[in-house]
């Protein structure tokens, strides 16, 4: 069964705190054995949901490990489920953080959110929606009073509602939920606006009792990152996991100010690789190291750095990977690099970042030699001893597409006629290894090939094509083309492509008009760090 809804809520606040020390509340709600009669009595009912009991529970245990006092709620009627609110609320007065995590049907009609109770029933008549079910905003309201922290998560189909039957109303359907403009929170879909939600996986993991959403918030709230990464991991994974046969796309809605921690990161010192200094490691002390990493040097050629990061944190502490660094393990000390770099796991310190990706660097390894040119563009050339385009370029001639796709830009855009010739060459390095954006940035210099080649790639279901397949329909005044591209990458999480759509939408360009549409996906693209200040002004206006 594919379900409705499901959701969690939290506070925000710009500085991180010492998860130990913070008051947290939480409720859990997990709605599925709906109200159906015997058969002889005929009519409109909600249908049953096997997992969001078990989903909350599980969620539920995670967040106590984090200290939240958590209020449940599990195939409650409505009375029941405006006790459990209001005893969430006193909770949350006196918290600093709150969330909120809701599994279960529900719907939006006429800009009001409804939590559907298992004993509500499947057909109302308009004037009786707020005693036959529970109006979201209250639980917003309950949740808006702690300090610092406000989140929810919302696990439910984004179709429009096709299970309520509302009476005495001429309106033809009733929509998903969809929140408001000035919701106070942050707000996480497990999936995109007009798809399903899977109640339940169909292969492993995860067990087939969870959902996959339930099951990837549980594994990865509790990672020693940032809310904003944890919350690109679980998208991630839950991504990854239904790619087979789905797939599911979760997404945010509004962000967290600064740099906020469920659970908190921490300083360490990680000594130095073998050879270096002294690493005063366990190793030294004949104790055993930890198993490896798993993770491969592939897997750091092809995969953003927050992704691998999320990986080795799932099953190894900061100080395991700081002993695998220093025994020698290459991947563990481009990790190593990488947690010091961004502050995911371990506080930042570039020093040490510097110390450990140069290390992976000497070995040459692209993947590395491109980190230390991000790290010199965050903390300056001190940090790696070498100009960002020294970096690059060696990353470049090491294999890295992706630096070759950033050298290319940087030297086709000085003007001079011999880089721009070397850039040129970059691109066709990258596009040779099906590099989206170097495909891309041919085609817009009419490359017939590379324009195949990428919509070869797009055609076959790759995210990354199809967002630059939108990109270059843009770039020509043909979005209408490219929609169902655009559609997909939007879907998937990509910020391009959410505020093309956004714009592509308002303006009615090559497409039919959707002011609702627009104004949705204006909302999801600013909610994205990574999206361009040019097109977050231009979207800016279209979100209202």
């Amino acid at each position: 069964m594919l379900r409705t809804l499901a959701i969690a809520l939290a506070l925000l606040a710009p500085a991180a705190v010492a998860w130990a020390a913070t008051t947290r509340a939480a409720l859990l709600i997990g709605e599925g054995d709906y109200y159906h009669p015997p058969p002889s009595i005929h009519g409109v009912f909600w249908p049953k949901l096997a997992n969001p009991p078990n989903d909350v529970d599980l969620v539920a245990r995670k967040l106590r490990k984090l200290g939240f006092e958590t209020v449940m709620a599990k195939n409650a009627g409505r009375a029941e489920l405006e006790k459990k609110i209001a005893a969430f609320a006193e909770k949350a007065a006196k918290a600093d953080e709150a969330v909120v995590y809701y599994a279960g049907h529900g719907f939006e009609y006429a800009r009001h959110n409804y939590l559907v109770p298992v004993d509500a029933p499947g057909e109302v008549d308009l004037g009786h929606l707020d005693t036959a079910y529970i109006d979201i905003d209250e639980v917003a309201r309950a949740t808006a009073k702690a300090k610092r922290l406000n989140l929810f998560f919302l696990d439910a189909c984004r179709t429009r509602n096709s299970f309520l039957t509302l009476t005495g109303d001429a309106k033809p359907y009733v929509d998903d939920v969809e929140f408001q403009p000035g919701t106070p929170m942050l707000v996480v879909y497990s999936t995109a606006r007009g798809e399903e939600a899977f109640d339940h996986a169909e292969t492993t993991p995860p067990p087939a009792n969870y959902s996959p959403f339930a099951w990837y918030v549980a594994k990865d709230v509790g990672l020693p990152m940032s809310v904003n990464d944890v919350l690109s991991t679980v998208i991630q994974d839950v991504q990854a996991s239904t790619k087979d046969w789905g797939p599911q796309s979760p997404y945010t809605l509004g962000s967290v100010p600064g740099v906020y921690y469920l659970r908190p990161t921490k300083r360490l010192d990680a000594g130095y690789p073998q050879g270096v200094g002294s690493s005063g490691g366990p190793e030294e002390n004949h104790h055993p190291l930890p198993p490896a990493l798993k993770v491969s040097l592939a897997d750091i050629d092809r995969e953003e750095p927050a992704s691998v990061v999320a990986k080795a944190l799932a099953d190894h502490s900061p100080e395991q990977i700081a002993a695998l660094a220093r025994a020698g393990d290459l991947v563990a000390a481009y990790v190593l690099g990488c947690m010091f770099e961004y502050g995911r796991g371990v506080q930042v310190d570039p020093k040490q970042a510097g110390i450990w990706l140069q290390q992976v660097a000497v070995t040459q390894v692209g993947a590395a030699e491109l980190e230390l040119a991000n790290l010199v563009d965050l903390y300056g050339e001190q940090a790696a001893g070498l100009p960002a385009r020294a970096l690059l370029e060696m990353a470049a001639s090491h294999g890295s597409a992706s630096a070759q796709v950033r050298l290319a830009a940087l030297l086709m855009s000085d003007g001079a006629s011999a880089d721009y010739q070397k850039g040129l060459d970059a691109y066709r390095t990258a596009a040779a290894q099906n590099a989206p954006q170097a495909l891309y940035a041919l085609s817009v210099l009419k490359d017939e090939g590379a324009r195949t080649k990428l919509a070869a790639l797009a055609a076959g279901g790759d995210g990354p094509s199809r967002q630059w397949v939108c990109e270059l329909a843009a770039a020509e005044g043909q979005i209408g083309r490219a929609y169902a591209d655009c559609l997909a990458a939007a879907q998937a999480g990509f910020a391009l492509s959410q505020a093309r759509l956004a714009l592509a939408l308002h303006e009615g360009a090559g497409i039919a008009a959707d002011p609702d549409g627009a104004r949705h996906w204006a909302r999801v693209a600013l909610a994205q760090p990574s999206l361009p200040a040019d097109l977050r002004a231009k979207v800016q206006a279209v979100a209202g």
